[in-house]
């Protein structure tokens, strides 16, 4: 969805800036000329991955060159909001101020794209958490992104933190690469360092889909990888870890994935139980399925202010934070780690890596740690 939106979106943009920006600025024949391929170049970015003979949707190039393009195109879409904000603007003023505020805040949002994520303490109270499990901590990892953009080292720099924290367990809800295995296992293979006392699973994104999943999970297997796929464990005594792929399986004819399925195989115990699903949509039906805390990511956060709306609408009302679904339920949703280069931007929604708490006791407001200072444990 969000894919295509960009894809012909861009399209539209840059009709659009051509009409309120490059027209309403007097620009000379030739000068307008210019400005419409410039606009174009920065609209057809997906399409010229295409004519490369390259998959637009995990595009192998060097990092620079996505980098670039994502700022050009992104920059396409700030300077339509500017040019639709400043329609009364002189058009000597217009035509040098417009795209030094644009192109400087697309600048700003690759940035956002690729920074190191913060590590966000949350706090969540469960009434009836069994008494062994306060204060226990949980390393949340969403859509980390390995990729022709995010490569090995920040791969490892993410283990490095959440190793740093010393959690009780770590999870990782999805969209942990995007690419083919022959190219990018190397920047996936840091995750196999991640250590924690109650184990380091995995649930399956909607990008593990498009890029050789077959491949991938037969990889996954021969490195160690524990994946719940329709899988409940129980961790300890009094915890159940349960986890599904990801919808886009279905789709892809690759497996099933059915969340009602798995719940009802838990026996009912006084155990918390801990969902793991990328997308956060079906949060409410997993609570009232026996869910005590479901983590999931696949938003981003909404990468943007305002857009974040479109976000929320299209996951049943959930972008990111903390939820309360009643009668105790919670769900966090992670903003992600990483950001997917097609899109490789974020501004005011950094990444992040969240290590929540569980507790009986009145909550702290979260908060965010600059990367690398958080105290362990």
């Amino acid at each position: 969805m969000f894919g295509a939106l960009f894809e012909y979106g861009s399209f539209a943009a840059a009709a659009v800036a051509f009409f309120l920006f490059v027209r309403p600025c007097r620009f000379g024949v030739r000068a307008q000329a210019l400005w419409a391929a410039v606009l174009l170049l920065c609209a057809s970015k997906f399409h010229v991955f295409a004519a490369l003979g390259l998959d637009p949707f995990i595009p192998e190039l060097p990092p620079i060159v996505i980098a670039l393009w994502g700022w050009a195109n992104a920059g396409l879409f700030v300077l339509v909001a500017f040019a639709c904000a400043g329609w009364f603007l002189r058009p000597r003023v217009k035509a040098w101020l417009l795209p030094l505020l644009a192109w400087g805040i697309a600048a700003w949002g690759v940035w956002g794209g690729v920074r190191e994520p913060v590590l966000r303490r949350v706090e969540v109270v469960v009434p009836d958490l069994p008494p062994a499990l306060e204060g226990y901590t949980i390393a949340h990892l969403a859509d980390p992104h390995a990729s022709s953009l995010l490569r090995a080292a920040r791969t490892r720099r993410l283990v490095s933190l959440i190793d740093a924290a010393r959690p009780d367990l770590v999870v990782c809800t999805g969209d942990i690469v995007d690419g083919r295995v022959n190219r990018r296992a190397a920047d996936v293979l840091p995750l196999m360092d991640l250590q924690a006392p109650d184990g380091v699973w995995f649930v399956a994104g909607n990008h593990e889909f498009y890029g050789g999943a077959p491949a991938w999970k037969a990889w996954y297997a021969r490195q160690g990888f524990r994946f719940l796929r329709e899988e409940w464990v129980r961790v300890r005594p009094d915890l159940i870890v349960a986890g599904v792929d990801d919808e886009a399986a279905g789709r892809t004819g690759t497996a099933t994935t059915n969340a009602a399925a798995v719940l009802a195989r838990i026996p009912k115990t006084d155990a918390f139980t801990l969902f793991l699903q990328h997308r956060p949509g079906e949060a409410r039906e997993n609570a009232a399925r026996g869910v005590d805390l479901q983590l999931s990511g696949h938003t981003h956060g909404g990468i943007l202010p305002g857009f974040d709306r479109l976000v929320k609408n299209a996951n049943n009302g959930f972008v990111r934070g903390l939820y309360d679904l009643g009668g105790g339920k919670k769900l966090y949703v992670s903003s992600g780690a990483g950001q997917w280069a097609g899109v490789p931007v974020r501004w005011f929604v950094p990444p992040e890596i969240a290590f929540l708490t569980l507790t009986r006791g009145k909550p702290r407001a979260p908060h965010a740690d600059k990367a690398g200072q958080i105290s362990p444990r």
